[in-house]
C-alpha cells in the first residue's frame, strides 16, 4: 500500500478502466520529494470531474479521491479513499461515467 502514485502511473491505471479523459495531475514535492500527485480527472463526455490527492501522510494511509465541480473545486463531496491503485483506478472510472448531477452525493 505504501506505493507513491504519481500522475503518469494513474493515468495509465485509468486508461485500463475507460479510456479519453483529461488529465490535470501534478505531482507533490515536498523538498525535493515526490510524496504523490494530486489534480483533477475529467469525462469530456458528461463532464464529470474527479479530485484525486495520492500523497501519503502519517495521519492519511490511504490514496483519498472525490466528485468535483469544476476543475478549481478542491473541496466540496464527500471524500472517499481507496487502499490500492487497482481500487482506486476502478473507483475513479466509475465516478467518472456518472456525472454527479445525477447521483445522491451531495456537497459537504
Amino acid at each position: 500500500m505504501n506505493d507513491i502514485i504519481l500522475g503518469r502511473k494513474l493515468r495509465n491505471a485509468i486508461e485500463k478502466h475507460i479510456q479519453g479523459m483529461e488529465y490535470h495531475l501534478h505531482t507533490i514535492n515536498v523538498n525535493g520529494n515526490k510524496r504523490g500527485c494530486s489534480g483533477f480527472i475529467r469525462n469530456p463526455n458528461n463532464n464529470a470531474i474527479v479530485y484525486v490527492n495520492t500523497e501519503i501522510s502519517t495521519y492519511v494511509l490511504r490514496y483519498m479521491y472525490r466528485y468535483a465541480d469544476n476543475l478549481k473545486d478542491y473541496t466540496g463531496y464527500h471524500n472517499r479513499f481507496a487502499s490500492t491503485l487497482i481500487e482506486l483506478s476502478s473507483n475513479i472510472a466509475k465516478l467518472l461515467e456518472v456525472p454527479v448531477n445525477q447521483t445522491r452525493d451531495v456537497r459537504i
